[in-house]
C-alpha cells in the first residue's frame, strides 16, 4: 500500500472514530438531560413529602391538643355530673368521628 492509500485509510478510520465519539457525546448529553430532569422531579417529590409531613405533624398536634382538652373536659364532667357527662362525651365523640 502506498502512502496515499495509508492516508486515506487513516482518514476513514479517523472519521469513523470521530463519528463514534460524536454519537457517544450526544448520548451523554441526552443522559445528562434525563438525569437533571430526574433530579428535579426527585427534589419536587421531596418538597411535597416534607410539606405533607409538616401538614400531618400540624394536624397531629391539633388532634392531640383537642384530645387533651376533651379528656380534661370529660374528667370535669364526669366528676361534676357523672350521668350527664357521659352523654356529652358520647355526643362529642360522635361529632368528632363524623368529621
Amino acid at each position: 500500500m502506498d502512502d496515499r492509500g495509508e492516508v486515506e485509510q487513516l482518514r476513514a478510520t479517523t472519521a469513523l472514530a470521530l463519528g463514534r465519539l460524536e454519537g457517544a457525546l450526544a448520548e451523554a448529553v441526552a443522559l445528562r438531560a434525563l438525569l437533571e430532569d430526574a433530579q428535579q422531579r426527585l427534589a419536587a417529590a421531596r418538597c411535597e413529602l416534607l410539606d405533607e409531613r409538616e401538614a400531618n405533624r400540624s394536624r397531629w398536634e391539633r388532634l392531640r391538643t383537642r384530645a387533651s382538652a376533651d379528656a380534661r373536659k370529660a374528667s370535669e364532667l364526669i366528676r361534676d355530673k357523672p350521668a350527664e357527662g357521659v352523654g356529652r362525651i358520647a355526643r362529642s365523640a360522635a361529632r368528632r368521628l363524623k368529621r
